[in-house]
C-alpha cells in the first residue's frame, strides 16, 4: 500500500465541445474535445493525432488574449518540459475561460507542477551576502 494516496473528494467538472486548432504550419483544423476525469479524448478531422491524456497530464494551460482574432479566442497548452505547444481557439471568451479553467483543474490534479509557469529567469546570483558575526 502506498504511503501517500491522493483521493479526489468530488468529481472534477468535465467539458465537451469543438475548438479550432492552429497547426505549426499555420493551417487550422477542427477538433472535438471530451474532458471527463481522469482523461481527455481528442477527435481530429485529420493530420497529427493528439494524445489527450499526455496533454492534460503534462501541460500548463494559459489564456492568450494577445492572439485573439477572427479565428476566435485563444488559449494554449504548453508541455512542461518545453516540448510541443497546442494552440486552440474557442468561439467566445466565456468558452475559452471555461476550457482554461477546466483543463487547468484536471492538469493540476494529475501533477501539481502543471499549475505553475516556471521560467529560466535568474532570481539572484548570491553574490551579495551580509554576514553578521555578532560585533
Amino acid at each position: 500500500m502506498p504511503a501517500f494516496q491522493l483521493n479526489v473528494g468530488r468529481p472534477l467538472q468535465g467539458k465537451q465541445g469543438r475548438l479550432s486548432q492552429k497547426m505549426a504550419d499555420g493551417t487550422v483544423r477542427e477538433v472535438t474535445l471530451n474532458l471527463q476525469w481522469p482523461s481527455l479524448q481528442v477527435s481530429c478531422g485529420g493530420g497529427e493525432a493528439i494524445d489527450g491524456d499526455q496533454l492534460v497530464q503534462n501541460s500548463v494551460v494559459q489564456r492568450r488574449p494577445q492572439m485573439d482574432g477572427p479565428g476566435g479566442f485563444c488559449f494554449q497548452c504548453a508541455h512542461r518540459s518545453g516540448g510541443k505547444t497546442f494552440t486552440f481557439f474557442a468561439g467566445s471568451q466565456q468558452d475559452r475561460d471555461e476550457w482554461c479553467e477546466r483543463l487547468r483543474q484536471h492538469a493540476v490534479h494529475h501533477n501539481l507542477e502543471n499549475g505553475y509557469v516556471v521560467s529560466n529567469k535568474l532570481l539572484g546570483s548570491g553574490a551579495i551576502i551580509r554576514h553578521d558575526n555578532g560585533e
